[in-house]
């Protein structure tokens, strides 16, 4: 019975044309079940195997605003929802940002992220690509380390290589 959790084979999403948005080959939610008791989700971890998003930049802002219209309306007897952790493993994408322009796309991405009073994501990309309409792809890997908490993102380590450089940062962004 514990850990006690959820799993879903072959999930996909589709938007209303009919088109795959994302496809996970296995996800897991963990929750505590006492949470229930007193009207809340606490999900204590989220793990997706082999994720694939297929997303435009107009797809993307059209699933935010929706997210937001749907988390600013309180409901009395609503669930709360909270969530620990999220984990991804082998995941792949492709973001065109507008149609016909540039494209990213990702193959081997690993992420792991942990919410408490602040939100830590470690993440890894074996194999990006940046496609700039017109022009040859950019091959790269990208590898790092953020924080983020009260509106500023801390950046304790981030390497881009490309061929055989390497560029490693480190810093902080306010928001």
């Amino acid at each position: 019975l514990f850990p006690f959790y959820i799993q879903g084979k072959s999930v996909k999403f589709i938007d209303e044309d009919g088109k795959r948005l994302l496809w996970i080959t296995k996800s897991r939610i963990y929750l505590d079940v006492l949470g229930l008791l007193s009207k809340e989700v606490r999900i204590r971890r989220i793990a997706l195997t082999e994720p694939n998003l297929t997303i435009t930049g107009d797809e993307l802002a059209e699933i935010i605003e929706h997210i937001k219209a749907v988390l600013s309306v309180s409901k009395p007897d609503q669930f709360k929802v909270s969530l620990k952790s999220l984990k991804l493993t082998d995941g792949k994408f492709t973001y065109t940002v507008k149609a016909g322009s540039n494209t990213f796309l990702g193959d081997g991405l690993y992420a792991d992220i942990l919410i408490k009073d602040t939100a830590q994501l470690d993440f890894k990309l074996d194999k990006g690509t940046l496609n700039v309409k017109d022009l040859s792809g950019f091959d790269y890997k990208l590898k790092g380390r953020l924080i983020i908490a009260n509106g500023r993102v801390k950046v304790p380590e981030i390497v881009v290589s490309y061929s055989d450089s390497t560029i490693a940062a480190t810093g902080d962004a306010v928001f």
